[in-house]
């Protein structure tokens, strides 16, 4: 009868510890799905603000004579802002060692003019876009 005395309740310690690494377990699930789920929503939060840019790209190009900058809304939650640069008299090939400091080839040199020219005759253009929605900002910069 002393054996059993001293064994009393072992079975109530080994059930806590049991559902204690249960517990864990569930609540280490439950941290990952909410942090999946957000991911999942900011992942589609980005590609709508990617749309916005492209939106703005796509107002920026239907203009036959462009102009230094374009923005845009679509409701309060898209935005966009297209940045206009234009290269009369450097295409790539003649200035390539100072070119691609803006990130899409214009050139950045005093005899390769990178900023809007009102009056700008070129035929090189390059277009950068920002799109916003809900805070989350995508570009998108093309070349024309």
């Amino acid at each position: 009868m002393k054996n059993n005395k001293h064994q009393q309740g072992v079975a109530l310690y080994l059930g806590l510890i049991i559902m204690t690494i249960i517990l864990v377990a569930a609540l280490g699930l439950s941290a990952i799905l909410v942090f999946s789920c957000k991911m999942t929503k900011e992942m589609g939060d980005s590609i709508k603000s990617l749309y916005a840019a492209d939106s703005g790209i796509e107002q920026a190009l239907k203009d036959t004579s462009p102009v230094s900058a374009y923005s845009g809304s679509f409701g309060t939650d898209y935005s966009y802002n297209v940045d206009v640069y234009c290269s009369p008299i450097c295409p790539e090939s003649i200035c390539s060692s100072v070119c691609d400091s803006l990130g899409c080839g214009v050139c950045d040199s005093t005899n390769c003019p990178n900023a809007w020219d009102d009056n700008c005759q070129g035929s090189y253009f390059c277009y950068k876009s920002m799109g916003n929605y809900k805070g989350i900002i995508r570009a998108i910069e093309i070349e024309r």
